[in-house]
C-alpha cells in the first residue's frame, strides 16, 4: 500500500505542475484545497519513525485529515472506501498519535534528566542506610528516583526515533545514574553476603580439604542452608528500579544460593570421599554430580563471581577437591592394568597363567547376579567351552 500512496503523491504534484491546473483547480477553489490536504496525508503516511512531522506540521496534518474525511469532500469516498485510502487515514493516525505521545515524553525526559544531573552514585554507601547494625537498600529521594526512571522507561519504550536522537543527551544523563545504581547494588548485595555469612569461607576451605569435623560440618550446613534462603536486598525497590531487567538480576544473583542448595544435597557424600571406603557409588552419586556440574558451569560461576567475588576461590576448592579425588580413585582402581596386560604377553599361556590372570584382586569382581540363565541347548552348543577346556 506504501507504493500506491507514493505513486499518488507523484501524481499529484505532476498535476499541480501540469497546464490544467490552474484551469480544474483555481485559487482559493475547494478541490485546490482538498488536494493540498491530500498531498499532507501522502506525506504524513510515508513519513517514519526518524522523519517524524514537528509538532505545528502535526496540527496541520490532523486538520487536513479531519477536512477530508469528516465532510462531504472531492475525496471523502476515496479515503473512507477504498483499501489505499484506508490505509493512509490509519498511517496517519497512527503518526498523530506517535507525534502527540512525543510531545509528552519529550517534557518528561527532560524532566528526568535534570534529576540525574542533581546527584551521583559513587558507590553502595549511596543506595543504602544502616539500621539495627544492618545494611538496608535505600535510595535518594526515592520517590524521585523511581519517577525519573518510570519516565526514562516511558522514552526508550515509547519515543520515536526522532525524539530519541534529539534528546540523546538527556537520556544518556539518566542511563548514566542507571549504570552507577547497577554498580552499587551488586556492591551492596556483596557486602550484604559476606556480613552476613562470614564463615562460609573457612567451611568450604575445611570440607575441601577432607578434614572438616562433625561440628564445622554441621556449621557449614547451617550456613548454606541461610544462604539458600538468603534475599539480600528488597524486591520492591529492584522491581521499580530495574523494571524488566529485575529478573536477569535475581537470575544472577540467584547462583549462591543455588551452589548452596547444591553443596547442601551433596555434603554428607563429599565427607565420605577421604575415607578408605570410598568408591564409585560415592563419587557418581547424583548429588555430586549435579554439583560438579554446576562449578564448571561457566555461567553460574560467572553470576557468583558478579555477586560475592570472594566466593569464587572457596567454591572452587571444592571443585577442585572432586576432582582430585576422582583422579586418586582411578589411579587406585585401574592400578591392577598393567600387571593384567604383562599376563596376557606372555608366549605360552597355561592353566596357572590363566588362573592367575583371573585373580580378583587384577580383574576385580562384578557384585551381582546374572539374569539370563545359560539353557540346556545352550550348554550342548559345541561353541561354547570353558576356560580350562580351552587351556
Amino acid at each position: 500500500m506504501a507504493e500506491c500512496v507514493q505513486t499518488l503523491s507523484k501524481l499529484l504534484k505532476a498535476f499541480q505542475k501540469s497546464r490544467i491546473y490552474e484551469f480544474v483547480a483555481p485559487e482559493k477553489s475547494a478541490l485546490r484545497d482538498d488536494i493540498a490536504r491530500l498531498l499532507a496525508l501522502c506525506s504524513g503516511a510515508l513519513s517514519t519513525e526518524i522523519d517524524m512531522p514537528s509538532p505545528s506540521d502535526t496540527d496541520a496534518l490532523e486538520a487536513a485529515k479531519q477536512a477530508l474525511t469528516k465532510g462531504k469532500g472531492t475525496f471523502t469516498a476515496c479515503l473512507t472506501m477504498y483499501p489505499a485510502g484506508v490505509y493512509m487515514c490509519s498511517k496517519v493516525s497512527s503518526v498523530i498519535t506517535q507525534c502527540r505521545k512525543d510531545q509528552i515524553l519529550q517534557g518528561e525526559i527532560e524532566s528526568a534528566a535534570e534529576f540525574a544531573q542533581s546527584f551521583k552514585i559513587k558507590s553502595y554507601l549511596d543506595i543504602s542506610k544502616t539500621k539495627d547494625g544492618d545494611l538496608e537498600l535505600s535510595l535518594p529521594t526515592p520517590g524521585k528516583f523511581f519517577d525519573m526512571v518510570a519516565k526514562f522507561r516511558s522514552f526508550a519504550d515509547s519515543g520515536s526515533t526522532t525524539l530519541k536522537e534529539s534528546k540523546r543527551a538527556c537520556g544518556h544523563a539518566v542511563q548514566e545514574r542507571l549504570q552507577e545504581f547497577d554498580v552499587a547494588l551488586f556492591q551492596f548485595v556483596e557486602k550484604k553476603f559476606e556480613a552476613k555469612f562470614p564463615q562460609l569461607d573457612a567451611g568450604l576451605k575445611s570440607l575441601a580439604s577432607g578434614s572438616i569435623g562433625d561440628e564445622a560440618a554441621a556449621l557449614c550446613l547451617q550456613t548454606l542452608q541461610g544462604i539458600a534462603g538468603y534475599q539480600p536486598a528488597s524486591k520492591q525497590i529492584i522491581t521499580k528500579v530495574l523494571g524488566k531487567e529485575a529478573a536477569d538480576f535475581e537470575e544472577t544473583i540467584s547462583s549462591a544460593s543455588k551452589l548452596a542448595g547444591l553443596l547442601i544435597q551433596a555434603l554428607s557424600q563429599l565427607r565420605l570421599i577421604h575415607s578408605e571406603s570410598v568408591n564409585e557409588a560415592v563419587l557418581m552419586n547424583t548429588n555430586v554430580v549435579s554439583l560438579f556440574a554446576a562449578l564448571n558451569d561457566t555461567k553460574i560461576m560467572g553470576n557468583l563471581e558478579k555477586t560475592v567475588k570472594s566466593w569464587v576461590a572457596p567454591f572452587k576448592e571444592v571443585k577442585d577437591f572432586i576432582e582430585s579425588s576422582v583422579g586418586a580413585w582411578l589411579v587406585k582402581t585401574t592400578s591392577t592394568f598393567r600387571p593384567f596386560i604383562k599376563m596376557l604377553m606372555h608366549d605360552e599361556m597355561g592353566i596357572d597363567s590363566v588362573k592367575s590372570m583371573l585373580r580378583t584382586e587384577i580383574v576385580g569382581t562384578i557384585d551381582c547376579e546374572s539374569e539370563d540363565k545359560e539353557t540346556d541347548a545352550e550348554k550342548d552348543t559345541p561353541y561354547q567351552t570353558s576356560v580350562h577346556n580351552y587351556c
